[in-house]
């Protein structure tokens, strides 16, 4: 739960109740010195709350779904105008002034990792600018395994067509990051990272966010997902929720 915002069976929709039945009478039947199934980060839409829960109901087993968190998500509109229109007066003014601030005041360049063989110089920067923005980022980064997992990520993404590290350089310095995903019409913000000493006045991580929703319209993209969390400034910039949940089964 620590690195995924979403979790699910992965499952042929097509087989999915004889998958479903599959696993719930193997854990019944087959596997001894379990008390609890809990399923955590379960998206809204997912297929297994409701399988698994009426599975367990027949089987006489109780079942609670619960909420666990929300995910802030934008549909996208056919324009950036349109976008800024969806917004509030206040913060529609914001954004321009932050984006027009940043522009007039500094060389302002968008930098994304595409290129593999400069996978890892960028992977590089991105730790070094998620441990610079705040102390539970760094404690959080600075463990190996959390390295070595964005790294597995990040490559197996960009060779799939799925990944979207992007950059803000403000006069040359590395000033934001994303880490981002693209997949099935929709940008996913993973992770992101700040370097409050590189033009912390500019506005830099949402000036980078202004342009990659942006950019994510341009591409014709459907959806910007803000993913877990409910920070202020996801709604600011027009988020809705969306509900993951947590299914509980108790053996009995």
């Amino acid at each position: 739960t620590e690195v995924s915002d979403y979790l699910d069976l992965i499952v042929d929709r097509g087989e999915g109740s004889r998958v479903y039945e599959a696993i719930f009478r193997t854990l019944e039947r087959e596997v001894d010195g379990w008390e609890w199934l809990d399923l955590h980060c379960l998206p809204e839409g997912s297929p297994t709350p409701a399988a698994l829960t009426g599975l367990a109901t027949a089987a006489g087993w109780p079942a609670e779904l619960v909420p666990e968190d929300v995910c802030p998500y934008v549909d996208l509109p056919d324009s950036w105008d349109d976008y800024l229109a969806m917004l509030s007066r206040k913060q529609r003014h914001e954004l321009r002034r932050k984006m027009r601030r940043a522009e007039r005041s500094a060389r302002v360049e968008i930098v994304e990792a595409s290129d593999l063989a400069m996978l890892d110089d960028h992977l590089a920067t991105f730790i070094a600018l998620h441990e610079a923005s705040t102390a539970d980022k760094a404690d959080f980064m600075r463990d190996p395994r959390m390295q070595e997992f964005f790294g597995r990520v990040a490559r197996t993404a960009l060779e799939n067509g799925w990944l979207d590290l992007s950059f803000l350089t403000l006069n040359g310095q590395w000033a934001a990051s994303m880490f981002c995903f693209r997949y099935q019409g929709a940008v996913m913000v993973y992770n992101s990272g700040f370097d409050p000493r590189a033009y912390a006045s500019l506005s830099p991580g949402l000036v980078l966010l202004g342009h990659r929703i942006r950019q994510a319209i341009d591409a014709g993209w459907r959806e910007f997902d803000f993913m877990q969390g409910d920070e202020r400034y996801k709604y600011d910039l027009g988020g809705q929720d969306r509900p993951v949940r947590r299914l509980f089964v108790r053996r009995s």
